[in-house]
Order: C-alpha cells, then structure tokens, then sequence
C-alpha cells in the first residue's frame, strides 16, 4: 500500500473562542478531523500562531487523532480568530518542508486560500508535485475566483471541487468521503 492510508490535507487552521479555550475550525481542519473520525490517517499541513489559540489548536487536533507534525507555529503571527475565513499564509518553502516529512500519503486535500491567486497557483504546483512524487490522489478546493485551480488543471487524477453554498461542515464531510474513496 504505497502511503499507507494516509491522508494530507494543507490548509492553516483558524480559531474559535471555546470558553476559556479555542477549539480549531475552518475547512482544513473540520476535514482533518472527519477524516481521523472515519478512522483513517490524517496529517494537516499549515501554520498557527506561537501563542494560546495556536497551542489549543494543536492540543485539540492531537486529541482528535490528526497528526500536526507539519503543523507550523509562526511566532512572528497571532492564529487567527472568530470568523476568519483563511488561516495563515504559508509559502512554497513551508509546504516543501512539509512534503519532506510526509512522503508517503494516498490522497491530498489543497485547500486554496481565497484571494493570492498568483502564490495559490505557486503552493499548487509544488503540491501537484508532492502528491505525483507520493503516487496520491489530489483534490483541489478553491473559490470560484480560483477557476481551475491555475495550470496544469488537467493533471490525471487530480479532482476540483469549487467551494459553493455548502456549510463548512458539509464541505468538510463531502472532502472526507472523497478522500477516503
């Protein structure tokens, strides 16, 4: 089995107030904890802040069974909070990094940031690269604005899904499945 089961999925978490904690949310992290809740093997590729919500983040993935060894703590940046609709930026170098470590995988789920079309398109080609490199299935979340996802669209194996009306939740459960599939 060439990854093994295992599943990445790139996108920086945000952070939601819990009481007197934050629980982790937006899409690459829903997706990654569906993912773990189905039983499979899951690590998220991103980058939280080096401060409380980035530490609550990390505990609470690790609780839920994602595995965050590519997870980025950035001590110049605060995790983003509340409502936000991306987490933190991250660059070629970081996802590099990150596919360094994570070799083996089956399936890749890129979460495009909204906006930055230009780097977006930059993170998916090393990303198309790292998923080629591993034997993986990839599939390509991007606003609509994001298009067909930069060139190269045509790769085989390579699934887009356009981010549409669907909750986070729904979405997030749609990536699962596909993932898994």
């Amino acid at each position: 089995h060439r990854g093994a089961g295992m599943i990445v999925v790139v996108g920086s978490p945000v952070a939601a107030p819990d009481g007197t904690s934050f629980s982790p949310v937006g899409l690459a992290a829903q997706t990654a904890i569906d993912i773990a809740a189905r039983g499979e093997r899951v690590e998220l590729i991103g980058r939280v802040g080096r401060d409380d919500a980035g530490d609550a983040i990390v505990l609470a993935l690790g609780r839920a069974g994602v595995g965050h060894a590519a997870l980025l703590r950035d001590a110049a940046r605060s995790t983003p909070i509340g409502d936000a609709v991306d987490g933190i930026p991250f660059d070629g170098g970081d996802l590099q990094l990150a596919l360094r470590y994570l070799t083996a995988f089956d399936a890749a789920i890129f979460i495009a940031p909204d906006g930055a079309r230009r780097e977006s398109e930059a993170l998916l080609a090393l990303m198309r690269d790292g998923a080629a490199f591993a034997g993986a299935r990839l599939i390509v979340v991007a606003s609509d604005n994001f298009g067909d996802a930069g060139a190269g669209a045509e790769a085989p194996g390579t699934i887009h899904i356009v981010r549409g009306g669907d909750s986070t939740e729904e979405l997030a459960a749609h990536l699962a499945a596909r993932a898994i599939a």
